[in-house]
């Protein structure tokens, strides 16, 4: 149920292509954020499949970003 209220898209791959209430307020917020100088955003969230779906809007929209997750190497997250 968590996933779900996240997008529908995580349980249901029906509606993958369904947006989110929850993705498109976080979407216009960083867009905001982002069209100030020298601003950055940090998002957390406990589902690497939503981090997943976030990191497609961020490419989609040709936003700098890096994602670390559980995967991501020591040396990396130094970085």
């Amino acid at each position: 149920l968590r996933q779900t209220a996240c997008h529908a898209g995580l349980l249901d791959k029906k509606k993958e292509s369904m947006s989110s209430g929850k993705l498109k307020i976080l979407g216009e917020m960083v867009d905001e954020v982002l069209a100030e100088d020298n601003h950055k955003v940090l998002i957390f969230s406990q589902f690497t499949t939503v981090l997943d779906i976030l990191e497609d809007y961020l490419a989609y929209k040709e936003y700098e970003f890096c994602r670390i997750d559980g995967s991501t190497f020591m040396e990396e997250r130094e970085k």
